[in-house]
């Protein structure tokens, strides 16, 4: 199978589907952290290849919302951190 690791810089779950016996390649916005296939480039423009699978890791701070209440107490903002629009 021919795998597409999108959003992965580290090369982590890459190297762990080759280790299998897969085909993977990773694809960041970043350079890739270990030697290995690797597109750097947005994910978009390779979806539209001929991949059996496909494995994403997105941003968790745009995908969750589990924080949230250490952000704000009383209505005013504790940590300083402003919240990404």
């Amino acid at each position: 199978m021919k795998w597409l690791v999108a959003c992965e810089c580290s090369g982590i779950v890459r190297d762990a589907l080759i280790a299998r016996g897969q085909q993977a390649i990773s694809c960041d916005l970043k350079p890739a952290q270990r030697p290995g296939p690797h597109l750097q480039c947005d994910v978009r423009q390779v979806l539209h290849y001929p991949w059996d699978g496909l494995i994403a890791h997105p941003v968790c701070r745009i995908m969750a919302n589990s924080g949230v209440r250490w952000l704000y107490k009383g209505g005013r903002k504790e940590n300083g951190i402003e919240p990404q629009r």
